[in-house]
């Protein structure tokens, strides 16, 4: 994929995904009404989605298998790599290598075939549930590596590709919990609550949001994470806020919050 392409799929994907400023989504708005190679970036993209939510997971054929390693080798040789220690095992990769990837998959699926005959040829669902299923994977090796960028954008994009997780993954959430305790920006710490918010029902999330609620002495993110306890009904947080009543260097819009919480835990 030439360098014109791929920006324009990285500026594609941010404007899809509210990721930027007003100015820029009326610079890419312009471009789409005047190029017809944006409208028709754009569409793939839509495509692409549109396949990922109709098709019904099933296991890889080997065809298809091999020719999506073939394809992965062959971008792994010509894209520069950087290395990534997540849960004691290292990923190898880069973010322009997962975007060329993702790119490519677009492409992949464009030409096995759409319309009936997707439909009807279970050898072609099977290749474009294989095509899917290795796509689930770009995007978490995609949001993994933007949670640990320097650039705190990147880590709000890394964080708001995770919220489009649908799959409960440990690497994931260990990773917004890592954001919400560790990065020393606000709104990077807030929006790992929200996307750990959307893993509730895991026992994880919520021991890890109790423990966040004790240790954390931002009022912001305290508030957003009571918030968040509240939200899932989380009865065990109760001596927690109660003790950040209790704390005297607790500002009045955290006892606030606090109080307003036990009231609805009771």
């Amino acid at each position: 994929m030439d360098m014109d392409t791929q920006n324009i799929t990285t500026q594609l994907i941010d404007y899809r995904e509210d990721n930027l400023t007003d100015e820029q989504i009326t610079e890419v708005e312009n471009n789409l009404m005047s190029s017809e190679k944006w409208r028709a970036i754009l569409a793939d993209l839509t495509l692409l989605d549109d396949l990922m939510e109709q098709v019904p997971l099933v296991q890889p054929s080997t065809k298809s298998k091999q020719r999506f390693e073939q394809l992965l080798a062959a971008e792994q040789q010509s894209t520069p790599i950087v290395n990534l220690n997540q849960s004691n095992k290292t990923l190898t990769f880069s973010i322009n290598q997962l975007l060329q990837m993702a790119a490519a998959i677009v492409l992949l699926i464009m030409g096995v075939g759409i319309g009936t005959q997707f439909k009807n040829n279970q050898s072609q669902q099977m290749e474009i549930a294989a095509l899917k299923s290795e796509m689930l994977g770009q995007k978490k090796l995609l949001a993994l590596s933007l949670l640990q960028q320097t650039s705190a954008s990147d880590r709000i994009k890394g964080v708001n590709i995770s919220l489009k997780e649908t799959r409960m993954d440990d690497q994931i959430l260990n990773a917004l919990i890592d954001r919400m305790n560790l990065d020393k920006n606000i709104n990077v710490q807030l929006k790992a609550i929200e996307g750990l918010v959307q893993f509730g029902e895991n026992k994880i999330v919520i021991t890890a949001l109790v423990k966040a609620l004790t240790n954390q002495k931002s009022p912001e993110v305290q508030i957003a994470i009571m918030e968040a306890l509240v939200t899932l009904k989380v009865k065990d947080a109760y001596p927690q806020f109660q003790e950040i009543l209790r704390d005297k260097e607790t500002i009045d819009a955290v006892k606030n919050s606090a109080a307003s919480g036990l009231e609805t835990l009771l």
